[in-house]
Parts: structure tokens; C-alpha cells; sequence
């Protein structure tokens, strides 16, 4: 199996009794229902509160992520850090986060 998938699927399964929903897609731009400007996305995990999104948690089996949570540089790290600020803002939460595998 591919690692960064179970990585995704370890995470998955430790979450499942919370209610979290994993890989759900989310439709952004769907104006009125209809076709037009019409995207998904598809967040690794989102929560709820009262039926409503409030956060997204996107999996990450990469390096360089505890540097940067340690340093606040991101460098090849942008791109993921971008859909997670793109994501947020798709469902209108108020946060989003990366979670990651560590020794340390």
C-alpha cells in the first residue's frame, strides 16, 4: 500500500468515533444549484459542529513538515499549505490544520 494512503487511513480510523467525515466532497462556486462554476474539493477530514463545517485536517505523510511547524517556513511545503487556506474557506470554517507523523 501506498504510505502517505495509510497514513491517511491510520488517521481515518482514529478519528472515526469522533464523527468526522473523511474525503467528503465539498461543492464550491454551486450557485443556485446549478452547473455553472462548478467545483468540488475534497478535504482529508472535516469537522462539524451543529451540523455545520467548522474545520478542515488535511493528512500529510511528507518531510519537512515539523520544521516547519517549528520555523513558520514552509518552502515546497506551500502548495499543501495553500488547498488547506482553500479548503477552510470552502466551507467557511474558521480554522485548518496539517497533521503529520513524527519521532519528535
Amino acid at each position: 500500500m501506498y504510505v502517505p494512503r495509510l497514513w491517511e487511513k491510520y488517521i481515518e480510523n482514529r478519528l472515526r468515533r469522533t464523527g468526522v467525515m473523511s474525503q467528503e466532497q465539498i461543492h464550491v462556486f454551486n450557485v443556485n444549484g446549478g452547473e455553472k462554476y462548478h467545483q468540488l474539493t475534497i478535504p482529508d477530514f472535516v469537522f462539524y459542529s451543529n451540523d455545520a463545517p467548522f474545520m478542515i485536517l488535511d493528512a500529510k505523510f511528507k518531510r519537512g513538515w515539523l520544521s516547519a511547524a517549528k520555523t513558520g517556513y514552509l518552502g515546497d511545503l506551500l502548495p499543501d499549505y495553500d488547498k488547506c487556506l482553500r479548503d477552510m474557506v470552502s466551507i467557511n470554517g474558521n480554522s485548518a490544520g496539517v497533521i503529520f507523523p513524527t519521532n519528535d
